[in-house]
C-alpha cells in the first residue's frame, strides 16, 4: 500500500464520519445543565403530571365549598286544563233561605279561584349544612391528600426524567469517545497493515503475518462501524427526550469522584423522601378519610334551610312568600348498605397500608442495589487506572519491535486491542457511575442534587482520558 492510497483511506474514514454520524457536522453544543431545563419544560409526563396537579387543587377548593350555603334558584311557567277553584255556593242558597229579608244580590258569591289555568313558580333556595357526621370534613381530608399525591407524582416525574436524561446523555457522550476510540483504534491498525506489506515486499516478515495484519484490520473496521450505529441510536435516544429536531453534541464529560456518603444516610433520606413512598403515604391518608366519610352516615344531617318566592302575584293562598327553617335527614335503614360500606373502606385503608409497607423494603432494596453498582463501578474505573498507562507503554514497545522485525503481528494486534479495550471499559465505568448516582439519588428522593454531585469530579484526566 502506498503513501497515496493510506491518505485515501484516512479521507474516506473522514468522509464517513461526515455523512454517517448524525450531526457530526452541524450539531448544537448542549451543556447537562442546560439540557435538565430543557426536559424539566418540555417533557411530555412531567407537564401531564403537573396538569394532574392543578386538577386536584381545583378539586380540592371544590370541597371547601363543602362548608359553605348552597343557593339556588328555580323558575317555571305552567299551563293547566281548567283554574283550579272551590265552589261553596250551595252554602250560598242556604244562607239566603234562611235570611229571605237580605236580597240575594247582596250575598257574594262563594266560588273561589285558587290557581289560574296559567301561572308562574319562581323561588330563592338556600341550605346550610351544619352537622353531618364528619363527612364534609373528610372530604376536605381527603382533597388534601389528593394534593399531595399529585404533588410527589409530579417530583417522582421529574426524578425519572433526570435519570432517564443521565442514562441518554451521557450515553452519547460515551458513544461519541467509544466511536473516537475506535477510529484511533483503526487508523494504527491501518498503519499497521502499511507496514506490514511492506516488510512482506522485503522479506522481513512472512505471509501469515500480513494477512494476520488484514484481518486485525477488518476487525477494527467492523468495530468502528458499529460503534457509529451505536452513536446514531444514542443521538436518536437523546433527541427524543429534549424534544429536538436538531442534534446535539454533550459537552459536560463523563465524571467520577471518590467520596460518597455512607449507605445508611441514603437509606435515611429514601425513607423520608421517596416520592413513591409519600405518594403512597398520602393514598393512605386518603383511604382513612375515606373510612370516615363512611361512618358519618351513622349519623343524622342538620342542617339551616330558606326560600323566598319570586312572583308572589301567582302564589296560591295557601303558598308563603318566604320560609326559613331548620331540617333533618336520617336513615334508619338501607339494608345493610352503610355497614358493608364502612367494611369495605376498611379492608380498603388495610390494603394500602400492606402496600406502604412492601413498598418500603422494596425502595430499600433498590438504595442498597444502586449503591453497590455505583461502588462497583467506582472500583472498576481505579483498578483501571493503572492498566491504562501499561497499555499504552506495551503498545509502543511492541509497535517499535515489530518494525525492527523482533515481534509478531500478532504482539502488536494483541496490545492495540488491549489498550483500547482499557480506555472503552474505563469510559463505561464512568458511565456506569454516572447512571448509577442518578438511580441512587432518585430513589433516594434527592436528583435535585444530581447537578451538585457532578460538580464534585476530580479534575485531572490520564493520558487514556485524554486521547479518548
Amino acid at each position: 500500500m502506498n503513501a497515496g492510497r493510506h491518505n485515501r483511506i484516512i479521507y474516506a474514514l473522514m468522509l464517513f464520519l461526515f455523512l454517517v454520524i448524525p450531526g457530526a457536522a452541524h450539531s448544537e453544543e448542549l451543556t447537562f445543565e442546560d439540557a435538565l431545563k430543557i426536559t424539566g419544560a418540555t417533557h411530555e409526563s412531567i407537564t401531564a403530571a403537573q396538569m394532574e396537579q392543578k386538577q386536584r387543587e381545583q378539586e380540592k377548593l371544590a370541597a371547601q365549598g363543602l362548608y359553605l350555603p348552597t343557593i339556588r334558584i328555580h323558575g317555571r311557567y305552567t299551563r293547566i286544563d281548567d283554574p283550579v277553584s272551590i265552589d261553596l255556593n250551595d252554602m250560598r242558597t242556604v244562607i239566603s233561605a234562611l235570611h229571605p229579608a237580605v236580597p240575594s244580590s247582596m250575598i257574594p258569591s262563594f266560588e273561589m279561584t285558587l290557581q289560574d289555568d296559567a301561572y308562574r313558580e319562581g323561588s330563592i333556595d338556600a341550605t346550610w349544612p351544619l352537622f353531618t357526621g364528619g363527612r364534609i370534613t373528610a372530604a376536605n381530608r381527603a382533597a388534601e391528600a389528593t394534593v399531595r399525591e399529585a404533588k410527589e407524582k409530579v417530583r417522582g416525574k421529574e426524578y425519572a426524567t433526570i435519570s432517564d436524561l443521565t442514562r441518554y446523555y451521557f450515553g452519547l457522550r460515551l458513544a461519541r469517545q467509544v466511536v473516537d476510540v475506535r477510529l484511533e483504534v483503526l487508523k494504527g491498525m491501518e498503519r499497521h497493515l502499511f507496514q506490514a506489506r511492506k516488510m512482506e515486499e522485503h522479506g522481513i516478515i512472512s505471509r501469515a503475518e500480513r494477512l494476520h495484519a488484514e484481518v486485525a484490520f477488518s476487525e477494527a473496521d467492523r468495530e468502528f462501524k458499529k460503534a457509529v450505529r451505536e452513536l446514531d441510536l444514542a443521538q436518536t435516544a437523546l433527541n427524543n427526550i429534549l424534544s429536538s429536531a436538531t442534534p446535539v453534541d454533550p459537552v459536560s464529560p463523563l465524571f467520577i469522584f471518590g467520596t460518597i456518603e455512607p449507605l445508611a444516610i441514603f437509606r435515611s433520606r429514601a425513607a423520608e423522601n421517596n416520592p413513591a413512598l409519600k405518594q403512597l403515604d398520602a393514598t393512605i391518608d386518603r383511604a382513612h378519610q375515606g373510612y370516615e366519610k363512611e361512618k358519618g352516615a351513622y349519623f343524622p344531617e342538620v342542617y339551616l334551610f330558606g326560600t323566598r318566592a319570586l312572583f308572589e302575584n301567582d302564589l296560591t293562598a295557601l303558598q308563603p312568600e318566604w320560609a326559613v327553617g331548620i331540617g333533618v335527614n336520617f336513615t334508619l335503614f338501607d339494608g345493610m348498605a352503610r355497614r358493608r360500606h364502612v367494611t369495605a373502606a376498611q379492608y380498603r385503608e388495610k390494603e394500602i397500608s400492606l402496600l406502604g409497607k412492601r413498598a418500603r423494603k422494596d425502595v430499600d432494596t433498590l438504595v442498597e442495589q444502586n449503591y453497590h453498582e455505583l461502588m462497583k463501578a467506582r472500583e472498576q474505573y481505579e483498578a483501571l487506572e493503572t492498566s491504562c498507562s501499561s497499555a499504552e507503554e506495551y503498545l509502543r514497545v511492541r509497535t517499535r519491535a515489530f518494525n525492527e522485525g523482533f515481534a509478531s503481528s500478532l504482539d502488536v494486534v494483541d496490545a492495540e486491542m488491549a489498550l483500547s479495550r482499557v480506555r472503552i471499559e474505563r469510559l463505561r465505568a464512568m458511565y456506569d457511575f454516572d447512571v448509577a448516582l442518578a438511580r441512587l439519588l432518585e430513589v433516594s428522593g434527592g436528583s435535585e442534587k444530581f447537578d451538585q454531585y457532578r460538580m464534585r469530579s476530580a479534575k485531572g484526566k490520564t493520558d487514556c482520558e485524554e486521547k479518548s
